[in-house]
């Protein structure tokens, strides 16, 4: 009885460790079949993407030469060395596309407006902001000239709720971003603290873009970063004017 009892207690003992290890190991060994599935769809996927970083980049070429609304599905494919019908393959429309080289364009913008600024007074951060953002525009002109005269339009893909939706998600970050570096000049009193960051943001940004799409309309040949001591000392002088006439009417 007693060897049947401690055969009994070991064959427990031996199912308690098998559950441990299965507890540390996945219960079903993977079929090597299934490994080399997952790998193809691995490698598939990447292609996928890096195809689809190609065209895009490809896209914002040709948007860097002429107006977004002008750029035709052919002219991408050969600037990114497809035939026109494989670009259906990565993006379902042009709409998608287009709305796609928006994203990264404004991904691009932001990450340079995020940059760490060199320590300097608010008037010259201010002027490397715009210089940065300046830049952009000059490398993505075609992409900011429909940014910045959206509105209705006869081009389908431009109009189609992917884009328009893209174009309006640019320009809330635009002022958010801008609106960060407004709140930093109202802590270091250089704006009148009777606007909000958000207010000061768009008062600059409209001073800016009169520039930009005066550039742009221009044909884009000239400096645009030369402009940029221009907008910011005409943003900072109505800005003091009118923080100067605040105090002088809490004086009196």
């Amino acid at each position: 009885m007693g060897g049947a009892g401690e055969r009994a207690t070991a064959r427990v003992q031996r199912r308690d460790q098998q559950d441990q290890r299965e507890q540390r190991e996945p219960r079903d060994q993977r079929d090597p079949s299934e490994d080399s599935r997952d790998r193809r769809e691995d490698r598939r996927d990447r292609s996928q993407r890096r195809a689809r970083e190609d065209i895009i980049a490809a896209a914002l070429r040709v948007a860097a030469r002429k107006d977004l609304a002008q750029v035709r599905i052919e002219e991408i494919a050969e600037e990114a060395g497809y035939a026109p019908g494989s670009l259906y393959t990565y993006f379902k429309s042009k709409e998608e596309l287009l709305a796609g080289a928006i994203g990264q364009m404004n991904e691009a913008l932001l990450e340079r407006l995020g940059a760490p600024l060199t320590d300097r007074p608010f008037d010259q951060a201010l002027r490397q902001l715009l210089d940065r953002m300046y830049q952009v525009a000059s490398e993505h002109r075609g992409l900011f000239f429909a940014l910045l005269t959206a509105g209705p339009r006869r081009d389908d893909a431009l109009s189609g709720e992917q884009v328009v939706a893209r174009f309006h998600e640019c320009r809330a970050r635009f002022v958010g971003a801008f609106s960060r570096w407004m709140k930093m000049g109202l802590e270091h009193g250089a704006l009148t603290p009777a606007r909000s960051p958000e207010q000061h943001a768009l008062v600059f940004m409209g001073i800016a873009h009169s520039f930009l799409v005066q550039w742009l309309f221009g044909g884009g040949g000239a400096d645009l970063t030369a402009e940029s001591e221009v907008v910011v000392a005409a943003f900072l002088e109505g800005a003091r004017r009118r923080y100067e006439q605040g105090v002088e009417g809490d004086d009196r």
